[in-house]
């Protein structure tokens, strides 16, 4: 491969920095031409047949091989005066090592000057890898996809929960290009049965209430399908009410639902418009309805008319609400079921509503107590329902009855069948272009890649199947105790950081330890991962194998229903496997109120958390980084600021002073984010950041002193090891130019691009930064050109001026 080619030849990536050495310098080529120029010379002249030809080539190839052999081992050993490794040092047959050094180089562009443009250097590559972690869950995703498609596993011998999660993910794929239900259709049949979509389909149901029953309709849209309208009620793992007594286990989180779509309604209207009359037709086709074109304009007219106001809506408490003066869980919040039906004036009937969610898990009573997250977006709400109905109560109906009903069906648009679900996806790649250009699982784009659709389906009705299977298939079993022991180094290291602080109290010092030793690790996967039983009694209610596939998601809801229900009424552990997340994914997080570190299973893999038989300066680069900016994460100026919005701060006011000005420098690399609040969450990050690459560099300088064998080297011989860690590093943060970069999203799409919000470029990856630029890139580049390449350990690893940004660093 051309990276094998360019490695060993050292022309096209060889740096001039002292203590390199040189496998071959560009006078060691005859005349500058090709090895192939000359083989083809030397071939053409010989009088031999072709057969004659291919033995002398053989024998020319082996005899260049031990040649070139020979003149590699003495380069190496002519280096290690130099302080090059041997020969042997190096894992030149190891898979994993080869292929983590291919994709380091295919991400370099090692004809930048590190010193002043290291991002070029370590990310300005050929652009078709990303960064390392989102490369790391796309190729965990491939896996699971591959091991949920193999035949092999669904066997007898296999426990049910395993046998269930593979015929799901095998009924999706059935599933995923049929035909429209012609004259069967099973959401028309769950519409009838829940007195939805009456207007449309021109039945009227007695359980509803008729077209009169607006809040039957939510009731049974919002709470027996699940499906987010008007307001957004769930139970939240984390949330405070877990562990505050049982006077109040039953208050539920009640707030703003903002639709995705509802974001385009403005730019988009007519191509909207347009999906929702096409939807609605093949709806009432296939209710074998006829001359049904009024109906369809009038449903469409609806859901506009309510999208439109609802957006207004939004727009007004998101501007009202950006800085709360209290947290979600204040008990200023906290409202009993019946006040909350009467503050909005009984438009909804949320006893009914709740009791169609969590029952029987929870009985819910008029004095039951609601967590509500955002009282102006219930006035506002209310002030909108008011309104439309004091019009005409008989249109009011109609339209909130039809935007209920284009709820439900936009809610069930990857579940009906192939017909609706790609009127969608066209829908979503002109107003949202980075949809239409993503790249799926099997290479094919989102909306069009079965293996992606339905992982993701799968993974919403039986994640934590999901994270087993992942586990079981592709988790090293020594990698759990290995990711514990690093996070020990990384705690022990983040204490004495605390300790060396200057600028940081007594007092303040003493509970930022308090908080470190109170951090809880998770690391790997929980034990309910390996546990058959546990497994099959969560799952017990979900039967693919009876069911349709429509039945099949609907059997999902439910299960999701109880399962929040068991979260508002069971003590928390945070070792208990419904709060690990999703066990691939290869980021780590902190979370801040429980005090919780996670690193799972998919973090815990090649190149970031390497076998214990690979370059360990992968594991601290990688991992150990990560572990330490979440640790840092746990006592830092980020962690005060979310106490103090709960009850009080704990840092001094003379350490907030301290820590301000020390970080004025940070905020001025970013001078161009004319948003102050985010200028301040970058700069918070980036101060984390400074500190996590030095602590993780100073435990592999640790590492390497602590004697024995020494660690192999990676095959990137234009690199010293300590010029290999900041590459490795670096390129967590590398952004992938092709498919979802900013430069091939605006080229390809010409003026399409600038249609999804008036002309303002959005990317759903990052933040919306004010000159249309991805401010996470932004943070990448200062992190690695400003930061990192100033830093003292960096500049004498490649060499270079030593700098002052350095003197900004806090921890």
């Amino acid at each position: 491969p051309r990276w094998v080619a360019e490695l060993l030849s050292g022309n096209a990536t060889a740096m001039r920095h002292p203590g390199k050495a040189h496998i071959f310098h560009s006078d060691d080529s005859a005349s500058g031409g090709s090895s192939g120029g000359v083989f083809s010379r030397f071939f053409r002249r010989l009088p031999l047949p072709p057969a004659r030809c291919l033995a002398v080539a053989t024998g020319l190839v082996s005899l260049l091989a031990i040649v070139f052999i020979c003149l590699f081992a003495v380069a190496i050993r002519r280096g290690a005066d130099n302080g090059s490794l041997e020969l042997t040092d190096i894992c030149l047959t190891e898979p994993d090592c080869l292929s983590v050094a291919a994709a380091a180089a295919r991400r370099m562009n090692t004809s930048s000057e590190p010193c002043s443009d290291f991002y070029s250097f370590a990310c300005g590559g050929d652009g078709t890898a990303g960064n390392v972690p989102a490369e790391m869950e796309l190729g965990a995703r491939r896996k699971l996809a591959s091991s949920l498609r193999s035949g092999g596993g669904g066997g007898g011998g296999n426990p049910a929960w395993e046998r269930k999660l593979r015929r799901f993910y095998a009924r999706c794929e059935e599933n995923f290009d049929t035909p429209s239900y012609i004259g069967d259709n099973p959401l028309l049949a769950a519409m009838r049965a829940a007195g939805v979509g009456e207007f449309l389909l021109n039945q009227s149901s007695s359980a509803a209430g008729g077209l009169g029953g607006f809040s039957r309709t939510f009731q049974a849209v919002s709470g027996r399908f699940y499906a987010h309208s008007l307001f957004a009620t769930r139970a939240v793992y984390s949330d405070f009410l877990h562990r505050r007594g049982s006077d109040r286990r039953y208050a539920i989180w009640v707030g703003m639902n903002s639709r995705s779509d509802a974001m385009y309604v403005r730019h988009e209207k007519e191509l909207y418009r347009s999906l929702i009359k096409d939807v609605a037709g093949m709806l009432v086709r296939d209710a074998a309805m006829t001359n049904q074109t009024a109906r369809v304009e009038t449903f469409a007219n609806d859901v506009l008319y309510v999208e439109e106001q609802l957006l207004l809506t939004h727009e007004a408490v998101l501007q009202h609400a950006s800085l709360p003066e209290q947290p979600a869980d204040h008990p200023a919040n906290l409202a009993k079921i019946s006040d909350l039906t009467d503050r909005i004036s009984s438009h909804i009937d949320f006893r009914a509503y709740l009791a169609e969610i969590y029952q029987p898990g929870l009985v819910i009573r008029n004095d039951t107590q609601v967590l509500v997250t955002d009282w102006y977006y219930v006035d506002q709400l209310r002030d909108l329902l008011d309104s439309m109905r004091r019009g005409s109560p008989t249109d009011f109906n109609r339209k909130m009855n039809n935007y209920l009903t284009w709820t439900l069906i936009a809610f069930f648009q990857w579940d009906l069948s192939g017909e609706y679900r790609l009127r969608f996806a066209a829908y979503r790649r002109i107003v949202w272009p980075s949809n239409g250009l993503t790249i799926g699982i099997g290479g094919g784009s989102v909306g069009d890649d079965a293996a992606t659709d339905c992982l993701e389906t799968v993974r919403w009705g039986m994640n934590q199947a999901l994270s087993a299977l992942f586990v079981r298939n592709n988790f090293e079993p020594g990698a759990k105790a290995r990711a514990g022991a690093l996070f020990e180094k990384m705690r022990r290291a983040a204490k004495d950081s605390i300790d060396r602080l200057v600028w940081m109290d007594d007092e303040t010092k003493r509970r930022a330890k308090q908080r470190l030793a109170d951090m809880v690790e998770k690391t790997g996967y929980p034990d309910e991962a390996w546990d058959d039983s546990y497994l099959d009694a969560e799952f017990r209610q979900i039967d693919p194998s009876t069911h349709s596939y429509f039945s099949l998601i609907v059997s999902c809801i439910n299960y999701w229903k109880t399962r929040q229900a068991r979260l508002l009424t069971q003590t928390y552990n945070p070792l208990d496997f419904q709060h690990w997340g999703q066990l691939w994914e290869p980021g780590l997080r902190y979370l801040a109120y429980d005090r919780e570190l996670l690193a799972q299973a998919g973090a815990l893999q090649v190149p970031l958390f390497p076998s214990a038989g690979l370059p360990q300066l992968l594991a601290y680069s990688g991992a150990a980084s990560m572990m330490a900016h979440e640790i840092l994460q746990s006592f830092d100026i980020t962690s005060h600021a979310y106490e103090a919005q709960r009850t009080s701060g704990w840092w001094s006011d003379a350490t907030i002073s301290e820590y301000r000005k020390r970080t004025a420098c940070i905020m001025d690399l970013f001078k161009s984010e004319r948003n102050q609040h985010q200028r301040l969450l970058l700069s918070n990050w980036t101060a984390r950041e400074m500190a996590a690459v030095s602590s993780a560099r100073a435990q592999f300088d640790a590492h390497r002193l602590q004697g024995g064998r020494p660690d192999k080297r990676l095959p990137l011989l234009h690199l010293t090891e300590d010029q290999m860690f900041y590459v490795f590093y670096m390129q967590k943060f590398c952004h992938k130019r092709g498919a979802s970069g900013l430069a091939v999203r605006r080229a390809s799409r010409g003026a399409d691009w600038r249609r999804g919000l008036g002309g303002k470029f959005h990317d759903s990856d990052g933040f919306k930064h004010s000159d249309g630029d991805d401010a996470l890139l932004i943070l990448s580049r200062a992190l690695a050109n400003t930061v990192l390449s100033n830093a003292p350990g960096f500049a004498k690893a490649f060499g270079c001026p030593a700098g002052n940004v350095h003197s900004c660093s806090l921890y």
